[in-house]
């Protein structure tokens, strides 16, 4: 007898799920059911306007309780820290996006690789709060120390712009003649840019040729 009505109940449960699938909450899209949670609450996989997808509690949704994923409702609560038309604001927003954007061009070189943002730093007046003691000036730049490690206090640091991109894993060492530089130094020392000597050495260019100055917008 308890067993009947142990399926009667579970009958009546799956009756009252609605599906929430196509539905619109805040920045939330819902796109599909997912496995519900170890308490048997429903869940949802849904996607957030900034393109990022997380599953959700089914009540999370109807309540209110979640808008959207993590970062962007935090920044939707730090609209009061007074800081969206100053620069830090926007190195704190470039940060998030491309770790957490799969739609942002950059995506792939951060959080395509796992580099992510800790926790406290998706509260826009903390990350402020630390910048401002730990140096940061409006001609510098965040830089991770560990090239392969997260965005948090004791990874991250700023420097000047020129310094981060030595630092970056897209930079190499290059041999012209008797000399081994970085990518980078050569092309301060010869005025040509990064991108057009990294193009010329992956054509295989003869090393008399790689610092020819560049004598027209359509030549390399």
């Amino acid at each position: 007898m308890n067993q009947e009505m142990g399926k009667a109940q579970e009958g009546m449960i799956a009756r009252k799920l609605i599906d929430l699938t196509g539905q619109r909450f805040g920045k939330w899209l819902v796109l599909r059911r997912a496995a519900n949670n170890k308490t048997d609450h429903p869940r949802w996989r849904c996607r957030c306007d900034c393109g990022r997808e997380v599953i959700v509690i089914g009540a999370s949704l109807r309540n209110g309780k979640s808008k959207g994923c993590h970062s962007c409702q935090a920044k939707g609560k730090n609209v009061k820290h007074g800081r969206t038309g100053f620069r830090l604001y926007h190195v704190w927003q470039t940060m998030i996006q491309r770790c957490e954007n799969p739609n942002n061009q950059e995506y792939k070189n951060y959080g395509g690789r796992g580099i992510s943002i800790c926790f406290e730093w998706h509260d826009a007046a903390t990350f402020f709060k630390w910048a401002m003691a730990n140096g940061y000036g409006e001609d510098l730049t965040i830089d991770r120390i560990n090239n392969d490690g997260n965005y948090e206090p004791n990874n991250c640091r700023f420097i000047i712009e020129a310094a981060q991109h030595r630092n970056t894993r897209r930079n190499r060492l290059v041999r012209i003649g008797n000399e081994t530089k970085l990518l980078i130094e050569w092309a301060e020392i010869s005025g040509i840019s990064s991108d057009v000597l990294s193009y010329r050495i992956g054509a295989g260019w003869p090393e008399s040729k790689l610092l020819k100055p560049v004598e027209g917008a359509g030549n390399v």
